[in-house]
């Protein structure tokens, strides 16, 4: 202490860097963040379903926390040989008065219509008077192989018209002909649909996570396998069943990281900042020849100081603009 009661300016020094110090260490030692990470979905259906996808940050599964996907998309059907099979299944609707299937055109990638007299089919074929072709063998499929992307394949729909299977490529499906009226009735593929695996990427938030929820609308889809990748490598995660349709996995612990560059250089900033500010406040407190904190707060507010007060305050905010703000305001006016 000097004469005047004032810190010396050697004290002073010494406890400005005692407190920069401080606040560094605190900063430091709570210096963690989380590195972008994604989670990868694997899942098997049999036929196009959806899924939502939700994590939990502590405040529950919400709407804004949540993702919603296919957990299986066909792929389109690429332009090479693709194997047609066109069959009677035998099988008729309880309206129906017969098992017959007339087979109207034949048409590739919406332009491309087959010639159905000059077909070499094996067995037994018969054409009307319009070249309709009745396929009159149960379960004898007409076989083509043909190039496309798109096949569209017309039937004539009669009261006398059973159910015919199609199939591209091993995958079919049936379609009953049956109809009051003599109609047209057409089945399009441009699609392979088998039982496939599909994965799906979804980003993760760099925040705390709790909790994954996977819901899907088919409880035929089938749960491969979730994993998160990051930078720290690929994580398997054991999503537990809930119901035929929901998986939950709880008490969720994703990696975090210390030391980012760019976290430590802010908060060293950040650490100068409140170090400059205590600095100011006591040059202040020592201008007004006090010893303590608290006898310069009655000074300022109990013995009516306030003038001086504000204009400290009003010379330390132009002095934290040109600390802070005038060099990014430089580069913007020199950009």
């Amino acid at each position: 202490m000097n004469k005047s009661g004032a810190p010396k300016f050697s004290t002073k020094i010494i406890g400005v860097i005692c407190f920069f110090l401080f606040v560094l260490i605190i900063f430091i030692s709570n210096n963690h963040y989380f590195v972008p990470a994604k989670v990868v979905i694997e899942t098997m259906a049999p036929t196009v379903a959806q899924a939502a996808f939700s994590w939990d940050t502590g405040a529950g599964f919400n709407e804004r926390e949540k993702v919603t996907f296919r957990a299986y998309a066909p792929a389109p059907l690429k332009n090479i040989t693709h194997t047609v099979e066109i069959a009677r299944t035998g099988d008729r609707s309880s309206n129906a008065e017969g098992i017959e299937v007339w087979v109207d055109s034949i048409m590739f990638n919406g332009q491309q219509k087959i010639d159905l007299p000059g077909l070499t089919l094996p067995g037994k074929r018969i054409f009307n008077d319009n070249n309709k072709l009745a396929i009159v063998t149960s379960n004898e499929p007409l076989i083509l192989k043909e190039q496309f992307e798109r096949i569209e394949i017309v039937f004539l729909a009669h009261k006398w018209a059973g159910k015919v299977r199609v199939g591209v490529d091993g995958d079919a499906q049936i379609l009953d002909l049956y109809s009051k009226e003599t109609k047209l009735r057409g089945i399009t593929v441009e699609k392979a649909d088998p039982a496939n695996s599909s994965i799906q990427e979804i980003p993760l938030p760099q925040i705390p996570i709790r909790a994954f929820s996977l819901k899907f609308s088919d409880e035929r889809v089938i749960l491969k396998k979730v994993s998160v990748e990051s930078a720290n490598g690929t994580r398997s995660v054991v999503m537990l069943p809930v119901d035929s349709t929901q998986y939950v996995v709880d008490n969720l612990s994703l990696g975090r990281e210390r030391f980012h560059p760019i976290l430590i250089i802010v908060q060293i900033l950040f650490a100068l900042m409140l170090t400059w500010l205590l600095y100011e406040v006591w040059t202040y407190f020592a201008a007004l020849r006090v010893n303590s904190i608290r006898q310069g707060l009655l000074i300022v507010f109990a013995e009516n100081d306030r003038k001086s007060f504000l204009a400290f305050i009003d010379q330390l905010s132009d002095g934290f603009f040109v600390v802070a703000i005038g060099p990014m305001a430089g580069d913007t006016v020199s950009g």
